[in-house]
C-alpha cells in the first residue's frame, strides 16, 4: 500500500489547523507554544503567557506538529525526527513520525551534500532545514532541483523541508545491541542521559557513552541526569588517547581512567551538538 493511502483528511480542510496557524501568525510562534495558545482560543483571551522554552526547543518541533500547522512555520529552520517511509527520487525521501504514522507523510529534500545512508529503513531520520509548501515549479526554479511531474504532482502543496542537514536517528539501544552498521556515520541519537561525568563525557540510556570535545559549543553545554537531548555526532570505538589527539582536548585523568575500564574498545558517539530534545517518551 502507498504510504500517500493514509493521508485521510487534506490539510486543506483541516479548519483547526488553520484557525491555530492564524493565532500563531497574529502573535509571533517565538512567543507562543501550542499548549498556550490552546488556552488562549479556549478562554477567547489574546494575551499569552511568555515562553519559557529555550530557542532550540521552540525550533525542534515533531512531525505531527509541523503536519498540522505547517502553514505556520513555512519559511522556519525546523527540525523533525520521523520513520523513514518511502525514497521518492535520488535526493526525496518522506518520513512520518513513528507514533503518527496515519498523518500525511513529510516531503524532504535532502540539500546537505550527502545521501542518506541508511543502515536499514526500520530506523529513523533527523532531517533540518527550511519548512515550505510544496509548489513543483517554485521549489524546483528556487532550488536548481529536477522533478518527475508525474511522481511528485500528489505532493503539490503539502510540506515539504528543504533540508542542510539529514541523518539516521538510532535510538541508544539499537547502537549499543549491534553497533557495526553505526561506525564511522554520522548519527542523531535521541535518549536520556543516565549519567554525568563531565561536560565533555556522559552517558545515554542502555550504557552509550557519548564525548563532547567542545561542549561550550553546543546548544546544551552542560547535560543533567535524566534529562532527555539529542546528540549529534560520529560513532567510533573508544581509545581515548586517538580521540584526545585528534580533537584536540583532554579528558579528567580521573575519568580517563573510569572510561578505560568500562569502555575501552566499545562504541562512543563524539559530538559537536547536544540539544534538549522536543520528543517525549
Amino acid at each position: 500500500m502507498s504510504s500517500r493511502s493514509t493521508k485521510g483528511g487534506s490539510l486543506r480542510s483541516a479548519k483547526g489547523a488553520f484557525a491555530l496557524a492564524a493565532i500563531a501568525i497574529a502573535l509571533p510562534m517565538g512567543y507562543l507554544n501550542a499548549q498556550e495558545v490552546t488556552r488562549t482560543i479556549n478562554k477567547n483571551n489574546i494575551i499569552a503567557q511568555a515562553d519559557r522554552r529555550t530557542p532550540q526547543e521552540r525550533r525542534n518541533v515533531t512531525s505531527e506538529e509541523l503536519a498540522d500547522k505547517f502553514k505556520a512555520l513555512v519559511g522556519k529552520r525546523v527540525t523533525v525526527r520521523g520513520r523513514f517511509l518511502e525514497k521518492i527520487g535520488n535526493n526525496t525521501f518522506t518520513i512520518a513520525d513513528e507514533e503518527f504514522l496515519g498523518v500525511e507523510p513529510i516531503l524532504i529534500v535532502n540539500l546537505s551534500g550527502n545521501p542518506l545512508d541508511l543502515p536499514s529503513n526500520d530506523i529513523e531520520v533527523q532531517a533540518t532545514g527550511v519548512v515550505r509548501s510544496f509548489s513543483l515549479a517554485e521549489i524546483a526554479k528556487r532550488y536548481n532541483q529536477q522533478f518527475d511531474r508525474a511522481t511528485y504532482a500528489q505532493y503539490e502543496n503539502d510540506p515539504v523541508i528543504i533540508a542542510r542537514s539529514v541523518a539516521p536517528a538510532p535510538e541508544p539501544e539499537e547502537i549499543t545491541s549491534n553497533p557495526s552498521p553505526y561506525y564511522n556515520r554520522r548519527l542523531a541519537v535521541p535518549g536520556n542521559v543516565q549519567r554525568v561525568y563531565s561536560p565533555n563525557a556522559f552517558v545515554l540510556e542502555n550504557n552509550l557513552l557519548v564525548l563532547n570535545p567542545y561542549p561550550k559549543q553546543a546548544a546544551r553545554p552542560r547535560v543533567t541526569q535524566g534529562e532527555r537531548v539529542v546528540a549529534t555526532g560520529v560513532l567510533d570505538r573508544l581509545v581515548i588517547a586517538d580521540i584526545e589527539r585528534e580533537y584536540g582536548f583532554t579528558l579528567d585523568a580521573g575519568i580517563r581512567k573510569q572510561l578505560e575500564a568500562d569502555y575501552a574498545d566499545r562504541p562512543v558517539l563524539i559530538v559537536d551538538n547536544v540539544y534538549p530534545s522536543a520528543v517525549d517518551e
